[in-house]
């Protein structure tokens, strides 16, 4: 189901898929201040979130983790240690397929970045925006509002999300199931108005 969800994702012109860390891709809340090692951690990561970032990935959608965590070390080894042979078995079919791990930005609040543009720093703008620069500049992808979907449990950042045309999905702690059926019922939106996100509505859209 979530291999057929994210095809969907991509037939609908979403290009970023921007995932939170607590409580969304692992399921604790870390507080910024995790004590323990990256591999307890790692074992936290949910398995529905794990297989929505493989399946979006192989179906060339770009991924980003989006926290309010200044651990981004951390987060980074989380990732090395959650998708550990999805290298190996890309390698062995094409050394020209780069690993999933090598794919995945992370944005947090360590000040390793910054975003200079002119538009809004609201909940998470400011991150996706500068993914969105970063696509932009090294992979010569351009991802606008109406091609990224956050997916966050925070309430507030969904909503902020919304409100400033991005599309985005809440997950629920409690429900795994809660991000798969969010993307259906976006997707069946979108299609209720059209079959694809129109590229006029994207260039009104941009990040910068």
């Amino acid at each position: 189901m979530v291999q057929i969800a994210a095809a969907k994702l991509r037939d609908a012109g979403i290009k970023l898929l921007a995932i939170d860390f607590d409580q969304t891709l692992v399921s604790t809340h870390t507080g910024g201040v995790w004590q323990k090692t990256a591999e307890v951690l790692a074992q936290r990561v949910r398995p529905c979130m794990k297989r929505l970032v493989r399946t979006a990935i192989a179906h060339g959608i770009n991924v980003a983790i989006v926290t309010f965590s200044p651990q981004v070390e951390l987060i980074s080894e989380v990732l090395a240690l959650s998708f550990p042979t999805d290298w190996h078995q890309a390698r062995a079919r094409s050394p020209s397929i780069v690993s999933y791990r090598s794919q995945i930005l992370v944005r947090g609040l360590d000040k390793s970045w910054a975003y200079h543009g002119d538009g809004t720093c609201d909940g998470k703008q400011p991150h996706l925006a500068s993914v969105a620069e970063e696509l932009s500049l090294r992979r010569a992808t351009l991802v606008t509002k109406k091609s990224t979907l956050l997916v966050d449990d925070d309430v507030n950042n969904i909503e902020r999300a919304l409100r400033h045309g991005v599309n985005a999905v809440l997950c629920s702690p409690q429900d795994p199931t809660s991000v798969e059926r969010g993307i259906d019922a976006l997707l069946e939106t979108a299609t209720a108005t059209t079959p694809r996100f129109k590229e006029e509505e994207k260039a009104h859209c941009y990040y910068y």
